[in-house]
């Protein structure tokens, strides 16, 4: 988007992401376009693509150091414009050897945009306050790092989480905020990858399930895809 009033769904390395939105609209946005909302499994493959790849790790290795965690240090203070993909730093004012290194590369060979950081994006997902992962003895929305996890409540292991059970922020994947408490029939959207103020809980495999799907807010933006 170059302005509040001037949204359009499209894949280039102009303008802002289009945030403020709610998951219901954007689903809309991304139907309108011919498009489909990202669900939480596609991005998860993606997620798993990631992690697979040595070169997403600082380290130069899968498990070597941490996956690169994009724009997330609150400077600037604002969601980024995207730009080519020989500088992954675009608009960070960081460079190599930074941990916000905004782009990944896939076993094919393709560079991805902003998987962990820059904005909140919704999947086209939903699931109640009791069936979310959760440390069984102690229920009730808070931070969790996924190798804490007790109890995956209703989704598969592999839906959400790294491959690794003991990776956690040290490798830079990002942890989750979850209910789990008996009785919470609220449903929550799915927002993935963290935001551009919140280092601490920004990763690709960040999962946030507290947000309903008709909230919006100027953190909260999307990604379409299409099959």
């Amino acid at each position: 988007t170059t302005s509040a009033n001037n949204r359009a769904i499209a894949s280039v390395a102009s303008g802002f992401p289009i945030a403020n939105i709610s998951q219901t609209t954007a689903a809309q946005y991304c139907t309108t376009a011919g498009a489909s909302l990202i669900t939480n499994r596609e991005w998860q493959t993606i997620a798993r693509n990631i992690e697979a790849q040595g070169s997403n790790w600082t380290g130069g290795a899968v498990g070597s150091g941490g996956l690169w965690r994009g724009h997330s240090d609150n400077v600037p203070a604002l969601a980024l414009v995207a730009s080519t993909d020989n500088d992954g730093y675009a608009g960070t004012g960081q460079t190599a050897p930074s941990i916000e290194r905004r782009t990944h590369t896939l076993s094919n060979g393709e560079v991805i945009w902003d998987i962990g950081g820059n904005a909140w994006e919704w999947t086209n997902d939903t699931i109640t306050g009791a069936n979310q992962p959760t440390i069984t003895a102690s229920p009730g929305f808070t931070w969790r790092q996924y190798s804490a996890l007790t109890s995956n409540g209703t989704l598969p292991y592999d839906e959400y989480r790294p491959s690794n059970a003991s990776w956690n922020n040290s490798q830079n994947t990002g942890p989750i905020l979850s209910d789990g408490t008996p009785g919470n029939n609220t449903v929550y959207g799915f927002l993935r990858g963290g935001h551009w103020s919140d280092p601490s809980v920004t990763g690709v495999f960040t999962l946030h399930l507290n947000i309903i799907p008709a909230t919006s807010s100027s953190g909260f933006g999307f990604r379409c895809v299409v099959r």
